[in-house]
């Protein structure tokens, strides 16, 4: 993982001082191996890799993986603006690790979660058509 220890290193050297020490508490928890998975996280969200997730891709994977709920416009855009330090109606890398570390779960909870988002019908058990329709929903091409 060294890579991923420098280039940690060289992303906290870019954010502002502010910005880091307001959410000193959420980052002082931030591990490489945390890093490298909010960074892939973040990838599928940022669908054309502009390296910011703006209201309309974060609303199609809402809607794609928020279950009941369907997220409007106005709903994802109040999501923005709650972790959006730079106020550019975007959400960045940056802000990105500070929101997952302040909702951050146990990882039974993130294995639970994960499960339910491919349980579409809610019957405890996952089926090969699931998977493909998460899958698909989130841009992975896949082949049979």
């Amino acid at each position: 993982m060294p890579t991923d220890v420098n280039t940690l290193k060289k992303w906290f050297d870019m954010v502002p001082q502010s910005q880091l020490e307001e959410n000193m508490p959420a980052l002082s928890q931030l591990t490489p191996e945390h890093f490298s998975e909010y960074k892939e996280a973040f990838a599928l969200f940022d669908k054309d890799n502009s390296g910011k997730i703006d209201a309309e891709e974060l609303m199609s994977v809402m809607n794609h993986i928020g279950g009941p709920v369907v997220y409007t416009k106005d709903m994802v855009e109040s999501m923005i603006r709650l972790v959006d330090d730079n106020s550019d109606n975007e959400i960045d890398l940056f802000e990105f690790c500070v929101l997952m570390l302040k909702t951050y779960k146990t990882e039974r909870e993130e294995l639970l979660d994960a499960f339910n988002v491919f349980d579409a019908d809610k019957n405890g058990s996952i089926t090969p058509d699931e998977i493909v329709s998460v899958l698909s929903g989130l841009g992975q091409k896949l082949s049979k």
